[in-house]
């Protein structure tokens, strides 16, 4: 699906024609958006992502719309001429987005992915510490969690999504034929399309977003960033120091004295409860201004 998505905004981007024809068609709509040109999946940009899922939803019809004029033009159409190539790869692109496991592809990785969005712009911030971006990426893990747990209440609001836009550019929702064997798809038995999706897409879609996560987020990954919990803003929350003492043994050897280093803890904390909140410094770099020479 994403490879298709990245196909779909090639072939307008790598030509103008093509793309002033798409904004003539939008141009002809009474809501017309105010966006028009579809937003590629950036490698490096990660907000930009989830902008181009949101581009490419609004522009959803009129992409199916631009695509089929240009196969079958209408009455007042202008002579654009489009070569033999433009009209082939045309014809392949809309057979994809006219398919309803595609539509339903779609909104599964877009509404999923959704909620990472605000994490993408939280982890891009300057000067965002180490056991901030943990907590929020935990909370994210938690929200994908509560998806897959709660998946029979969400796909059907997603689902409905899907069948919108399925009705909206005429596609039939449907699923593919079932068999007793098949190795190129997912085949898991399923008496309606709601189920099918659900059990051949979404689910593993999640499943496989979840072990990402976990995989790319490991614990054993923190170990070094739990040093960030002597920052003053962390450290005057802590309210368990065995288990801080525990989290900081990894540095133990790096310790003039490990055994006093519950004791050192505590009188840090209690350090700088002793001021008042607004001189805390709650970023690493300001930590520098209040170092001892």
């Amino acid at each position: 699906m994403i490879d298709s998505v990245n196909e779909i905004f090639k072939f307008f981007d790598d030509s103008p024609k093509r793309q002033r024809y798409l904004e003539e068609i939008l141009d002809e709509k009474e809501d017309s958006p105010s966006v028009k040109k579809l937003k590629g999946l950036c490698k490096t940009r990660w907000v930009e992502r989830h902008t181009c899922y949101e581009t490419f939803e609004e522009l959803y019809p009129s992409l199916c719309q631009c695509l089929e004029r240009m196969l079958n033009p209408a009455e007042n159409d202008q002579p654009w001429n489009w070569d033999r190539d433009t009209r082939v790869s045309a014809q392949g692109l809309l057979s994809t987005l006219t398919s309803f496991k595609f539509i339903v592809t779609f909104y599964t990785t877009k509404n999923s992915l959704h909620c990472l969005k605000s994490l993408a712009q939280k982890l891009q911030e300057n000067g965002l510490d180490v056991i901030d971006a943990y907590s929020k990426i935990d909370a994210k893990k938690k929200k994908i969690s509560d998806f897959r747990t709660n998946i029979d209440i969400e796909f059907i609001d997603w689902f409905s999504d899907a069948t919108k836009m399925a009705e909206n550019i005429g596609s039939q929702v449907e699923m593919p034929r079932l068999v007793g064997q098949q190795v190129h798809r997912a085949n898991v038995n399923a008496t309606t399309p709601l189920e099918y999706y659900k059990k051949n897409v979404v689910i593993p879609f999640l499943d496989h977003l979840t072990h990402e996560l976990d995989s790319r987020f490991r614990q054993e990954n923190r170990a070094g960033g739990d040093i960030f919990h002597l920052m003053p803003c962390s450290i005057v929350k802590c309210t368990d120091f065995d288990a801080l003492c525990e989290k900081l043994s990894y540095w133990e050897d790096d310790l003039p004295n490990p055994t006093a280093l519950k004791n050192e803890l505590k009188e840090w904390a209690n350090t700088w409860r002793a001021k008042p909140v607004d001189s805390i410094p709650k970023k690493f770099m300001q930590c520098y201004s209040v170092a001892d020479n």
